[in-house]
């Protein structure tokens, strides 16, 4: 377990995980849904573990992703297939936290976000589950 009283599962690659992106990496035009960078590992460089931070749909559901974010109407939600994230020689590991036991953590990006090459191909396993435009501010 890594600090939470969830059991740690494997993930099957038919599911799918949640992503969140930030209003401010959408585009409106050209080949992509947003801007590749928003593809980021993040973390505590003290303690040297990073990760891109998505939710299992096992435990979770876009809004309940949505909900986590500072301002969630701010971002939009995409689901994102674990077999094609795999495919492209990431890992995606069950981590839950004490509050989200849906947490996982992708590993393998380049840590360059110029580098953009795998970033590119995640689109295609990407798809809007929760549209940015669509949300409004109450």
């Amino acid at each position: 377990m890594q600090g939470s009283n969830w059991p740690i599962e494997p993930i099957p690659n038919e599911h799918d995980v949640y992503f969140r992106v930030h209003k401010n990496y959408i585009v409106n035009d050209g080949p992509y849904m947003f801007k590749p960078r928003a593809f980021v590992e993040r973390g505590d460089k003290a303690d040297q573990h990073k990760s891109m931070s998505t939710n299992w749909e096992e435990y979770s559901t876009p809004e309940q992703t949505q909900s986590e974010a500072k301002i969630p109407m701010d971002n939009g939600v995409v689901a994102m297939s674990v077999g094609g994230l795999r495919s492209e020689n990431l890992t995606v590991n069950h981590a839950p936290i004490p509050t989200i036991r849906a947490h996982t953590d992708v590993n393998g990006l380049p840590d360059d976000i110029k580098d953009v090459e795998v970033r590119v191909k995640l689109f295609k396993h990407c798809r809007w589950v929760i549209n940015p435009e669509l949300s409004t501010n109450p």
